[in-house]
């Protein structure tokens, strides 16, 4: 995935098998695009569920993880190896 990625871009490991991307002047559709991409790049027989969540403004980091928590659990309940927008 790094290769992918910018290098003002942040990848980190945030729990046992979760990740978090921050991308920085990304609007939400290149940002959709990019996790694409990267999602594409997961090993055969493996899956990638995503939480998608662009920063508005309003809040706080935690706002934001918590906005993309909910998206990506959305996305687990909807079959798991897709992308759901915050």
């Amino acid at each position: 995935w790094r290769r992918r990625l910018r290098t003002s871009d942040v990848l980190a490991r945030y729990g046992g098998e979760e990740f978090a991307l921050l991308l920085p002047n990304t609007d939400v559709n290149e940002g959709q695009k990019v996790v694409e991409e990267l999602r594409a790049l997961v090993p055969s027989g493996q899956t990638a569920s995503v939480g998608l969540a662009p920063y508005d403004n309003v809040g706080d980091g935690a706002d934001l993880v918590a906005r993309a928590d909910i998206a990506l659990y959305a996305a687990k309940r909807k079959g798991r190896d897709r992308t759901e927008i915050a």
